[in-house]
């Protein structure tokens, strides 16, 4: 048949019609009125094609008959169209049991494969056909051909959701066969959220801590598609929890349920996650991932995490979970209700920590708060760490545009006046701030640096100073600084200890540097 024959397109036509509706009547007249049963259409289907696909069994029958010579038979039911296509797969893909039974019979390959690879019992796996399954495999079919993807029938049945067809493959099948992207039918079952087929697997022993390239293994597939059903049935067959699922960094399946925020799944990792991984040097705390979802952060810190982790600055870039939730906040990215989890549960503020709190007075207030209520519940006056301090001191000065709200906030809750004694805060604070800062000590002590400092702002007119700072302190001032240095800076402008010094009252406000105006 060639295009310039319309009359043989048109005996094809006819032909092929008869094979897809079942005529078997017309079928046998057209074929001996000379019509050949290997004409093919402009697919390159021919009538076989059309009766294996419409389950037309007498019409197959009436082609086959045709032939005298068994391998001209042989030939043609294996005989392929122009995208692959077979009768073999044709009919296994509807289900038509008879005929893949006839076919087989009449010589077909039982593993014969179509344009995507795909052989007859790809097709029964796809579309369901549980019977059609059972005689391909009776039959012979290799359940391990892969297609082109290099997936496997089980792959197919387990990313379907088949259990039936999966339970019946599982016996038979490479449990360990991996397609183009290294999953393994366990995985797919993990991924895909299905949990029968899961069991199905595992139950068989197909192994629960495979991984891909990537690193993720089905723990963390199951994780991250939130199926807590996957993730029991995974850890009670012993999925490690522990491994490492990325290549960047040291990430766990705890990880994820700690940024996703499903409680139930975060609570079984909780239980059996290596528990040194919120402090250890190359391992990441999940409350860092936490910062983002407050309910999850909530449970990692009841459950007794460190709110502190370890410096992870190689991973987000920040030196603590409290910094991360600082700057999430801050963006707006988060509520602020990260930020008081983590400072009701003595996170200590860290260098990155304290950028944020000087440029932020509401999250000030509120860590200065928390910690006047923790130290006089336990009866403490030191409101931050040594440790803590000194990283104050290292970012003070890179804050000095925003003094005028963070200087007098730690002053007046009771910081130490003499921290905030430091050459490069004194070179670039605005003058009105180093005015308010020098009626806090004796300025007539400081050391030789910071008045030369002084000096020069003087001369380049970048500083004027109060009219009495450029006398000696007052005998009042000297003597409250006495009185400061004697009962700690924290008691006196934090307790009511002034009221029981033997002074008139009058003078309580001053001696706790009440008449010294913010500026």
């Amino acid at each position: 048949m060639t295009e310039a024959d319309p009359g043989a397109v048109a005996d094809a036509y006819l032909l092929h019609r008869a094979a897809r509706e079942g005529k078997r009547d017309l079928l046998r007249t057209l074929m001996r009125n000379g019509h050949s049963q290997l004409s093919t259409d402009g697919l390159g289907r021919s009538p076989l094609h059309e009766a294996a696909e419409a389950g037309n069994i007498g019409c197959i029958r009436e082609l086959l008959s045709k032939f005298c010579c068994y391998s001209d038979m042989v030939d043609y039911v294996n005989k392929k169209a122009l995208q692959g296509c077979n009768a073999m797969s044709l009919a296994a893909a509807k289900g038509h049991v008879d005929i893949v039974k006839l076919l087989l019979n009449a010589g077909s390959k039982i593993n014969i494969k179509d344009g995507e690879g795909l052989t007859p019992l790809h097709h029964a796996v796809s579309n369901c056909h549980l019977d059609m399954v059972k005689v391909l495999i009776r039959k012979g079919a290799d359940v391990n051909a892969t297609n082109f993807k290099h997936r496997s029938c089980l792959h197919d049945a387990v990313a379907l959701g088949l259990s039936e067809i999966v339970r019946i493959l599982v016996p038979l099948c490479h449990l360990e066969l991996r397609d183009n992207k290294q999953k393994t039918a366990l995985f797919l079952a993990a991924r895909k959220d299905s949990n029968i087929c899961l069991e199905i697997l595992a139950d068989a022993g197909a192994c629960v801590n495979t991984q891909l390239d990537d690193c993720t293994t089905p723990l963390m597939a199951a994780t991250k598609n939130e199926s807590e059903a996957c993730v029991k049935t995974l850890l009670r067959h012993n999925a490690n929890p522990n491994i490492v699922c990325s290549r960047l960094w040291p990430k766990l399946p705890i990880h994820t349920a700690a940024k996703l925020g499903n409680g139930k799944i975060l609570k079984s990792l909780i239980d059996v996650t290596d528990r040194n991984i919120d402090h250890r040097k190359g391992m990441v705390s999940p409350v860092y991932e936490a910062v983002e979802n407050p309910q999850m952060l909530d449970l990692l810190l009841k459950e007794g995490f460190n709110p502190n982790g370890q410096d992870c600055k190689n991973v987000y870039d920040i030196d603590s979970p409290l910094a991360l939730a600082l700057s999430y906040a801050v963006d707006e990215l988060i509520d602020s209700r990260s930020v008081e989890l983590l400072v009701e549960a003595g996170a200590l503020v860290t260098k990155d920590s304290w950028d944020v709190f000087l440029i932020e007075p509401e999250f000030l207030s509120t860590l200065l708060e928390h910690r006047q209520k923790v130290s006089k519940e336990k009866k403490r006056t030191e409101l931050f760490t040594p440790k803590e301090l000194k990283k104050l001191q290292r970012v003070a000065a890179k804050h000095d545009s925003e003094a005028d709200d963070w200087l007098p906030t730690l002053l007046t809750c009771g910081l130490d006046p003499s921290l905030f004694l430091l050459s490069d805060l004194f070179l670039t604070v605005d003058g009105k701030v180093l005015n308010y800062l020098l009626d806090f000590v004796n300025w007539s002590t400081l050391s030789q640096q910071l008045k030369e400092i002084m000096e020069q702002r003087l001369k380049s007119n970048t500083w004027t100073p109060h009219p009495h700072q450029e006398c000696v302190p007052s005998l009042f001032h000297l003597c409250r600084l006495q009185i400061r240095q004697v009962l700690g800076s924290d008691v006196l402008m934090r307790t009511n200890i002034v009221e029981s010094l033997p002074v008139p009252s009058l003078l309580h406000s001053c001696l706790r540097f009440d008449d010294i105006l913010p500026p």
